[in-house]
């Protein structure tokens, strides 16, 4: 019996219309096929389920399927199982697929992103892959904006445990194409009355605005108006060139050496914005075979970051310092380096991590420390 693994970049990206093209392709050439989805969250009616649709389309009985857990809560599976109680572990997971009967063919899906926590110590769909002992693996991303960016990542993420052409198999990235993907979900929002658009806000309105990230309206302060107004009559409207060229100005030095002097810091770069700091930072510190323990809810910029390193990535249940302490007792071992990475604040939920205790695990694991003070 042959396996294929079927992941993608995230959920809904078309993984299942691919399963459901391979299974019907190999049934027609009188191969049996099992269709195979471990875990599925987002199910209210075990008819609508991705398993049950391939069979529905395929409509060929050399093609079986099996859903061995579902969840009603769209959301990633380890929370999905929570939120009814449960819980969830990598191994018996790749026990119950094993169990199934035997076909020419094996099929599996796995829910949401490669890299979705499946069990609670943060095993993803790469260690199922790599446990199950698949021979191929295909990786999905959508076709739209960002697909490049999306592949590439997709693949430096699954290339560590998953290499092509190694023990796993070979691999394939797929972009579906739109077809009415996206003009159907639309034309359902704007039927149901969901539909938003966008609207001309003025900053002199007399209104209280809480939802932007002026807090204490310096963007219309008389004086930082005013100092900008200097500012683009001394040096213009752009530094109109990289740091490392010509593009480091006086300006930035000045600003340089006043944060590293509130700081109290030696040294420090300036980057364009927080999201490619994250990004860049945690795409070139870690490295192959390095360890990062992340909170499960850290900003899209520095998962893009670690991602892009080719490092392990585990999370730890959000400001949950009991499971982070056990990850770090389960993986930091021997000569391995450990990142633990976190944010001081959590702008979307207002909650805030244990510092205080991170820093007495740090005096007692010695991994490296980064925290997004963004907030």
């Amino acid at each position: 019996m042959k396996t294929l693994f079927v992941s993608g970049s995230d959920t809904d990206v078309g993984k299942t219309w691919v399963v459901g093209a391979i299974a019907a392709l190999l049934a027609s050439r009188g191969s049996s096929v099992q269709v195979v989805k471990p875990v599925e969250t987002g199910v209210t009616d075990s008819a609508n389920s991705d398993v049950q649709g391939v069979l529905n389309n395929c409509s060929n009985v050399l093609v079986s399927g099996y859903t061995l857990f579902s969840y009603e809560k769209p959301i990633a599976p380890v929370a999905a199982a929570e939120a009814e109680g449960q819980s969830l572990n990598l191994s018996s997971i790749v026990e119950r697929v094993v169990e199934l009967p035997k076909a020419d063919w094996r099929i599996v899906e796995g829910a949401g992103s490669l890299a979705s926590p499946i069990d609670s110590d943060g095993a993803d769909w790469r260690d199922f892959a790599e446990a199950l002992g698949v021979n191929w693996t295909v990786l999905v991303v959508a076709d739209r904006v960002g697909a490049i960016g999306q592949a590439r990542m997709l693949y430096a993420y699954s290339a560590f445990r998953m290499p092509y052409g190694g023990a796993i198999g070979g691999g394939l990235v797929v972009k579906i194409p739109l077809l009415n993907r996206l003009t159907t979900p639309l034309f359902d929002r704007r039927d149901a009355g969901l539909t938003r658009t966008l609207r001309t806000f003025s900053p002199n309105e007399k209104t209280l605005n809480l939802a932007n990230n002026d807090y204490l309206s310096l963007a219309s302060h008389p004086k930082v108006i005013e100092s900008a107004k200097r500012s683009l009559e001394k040096y213009g409207c752009s530094s109109s060139a990289s740091p490392l060229i010509t593009g480091f100005g006086p300006a930035h030095s000045e600003l340089l050496e006043t944060l590293k002097e509130w700081h109290g810091f030696e040294s420090g770069m300036v980057w364009n914005s927080g999201y490619v700091a994250n990004q860049a930072l945690l795409g070139s510190i870690p490295r192959k075979d390095d360890l990062v323990l992340a909170d499960r809810l850290i900003h899209k910029s520095m998962i893009s970051g670690i991602l892009a390193s080719g490092a392990r990535l585990m999370r730890y249940r959000h400001c949950d310092t009991g499971h982070l302490e056990e990850l770090l007792e389960k993986n930091a071992t021997g000569d391995r380096i450990v990142f633990v990475v976190t944010e001081s604040v959590f702008s979307m939920d207002g909650d805030y991590p244990d510092l205080k205790k991170i820093a007495e695990l740090k005096e007692r694991y010695g991994f490296f420390w980064i925290v997004d003070e963004a907030h």
